[in-house]
């Protein structure tokens, strides 16, 4: 960990493969995460800087990538997720990225090849989605 925390800032194509299954925060990807509290720490460490390096990202990349970051949400912790709270910084911020977002979510959340608790992941996050679509972007909301 103490090594991690010396890394200089890393680039999008760096951080993109910290996102992946390799580097799993959930048990249902990294079975040894269920009884290892200190490794679900240090890939939720590993997955925040990813994150943080994303949040350095223009709109119209982080378009061009969206669907993997959707696929790499699968990967995250169910109890917390940076790349969640990354989402709702940045979907909101044009039209096209919000509606990108919303069909891209609805299909990962009727994903029949997802396990279960996968998809109820993603349908809470799509429920959220909706709520805030809906009370605070309604000109997005007519458009989705």
């Amino acid at each position: 960990m103490r090594i991690f925390k010396r890394w200089s800032q890393i680039e999008l194509e760096d951080a993109l493969p910290l996102l992946s299954i390799k580097f799993a925060a959930n048990a249902i990807y990294k079975e040894e995460i269920q009884h290892d509290r200190q490794l679900a720490k240090v890939y939720n460490e590993i997955r925040k800087r990813a994150v943080q390096c994303l949040e350095k990202q223009s709109t119209d990349t982080i378009r061009s990538i969206l669907l993997q970051l959707l696929q790499a949400f699968r990967y995250e912790s169910f109890e917390s997720s940076e790349l969640r709270n990354f989402f709702f910084k940045r979907v909101f911020e044009n039209i096209h990225i919000c509606n990108s977002f919303h069909w891209l979510l609805h299909l990962d959340k009727e994903n029949k090849f997802n396990d279960d608790e996968v998809r109820e992941h993603y349908v809470g996050m799509y429920e959220e989605f909706m709520d805030i679509v809906a009370d605070d972007y309604p000109e997005y909301y007519a458009n989705i």
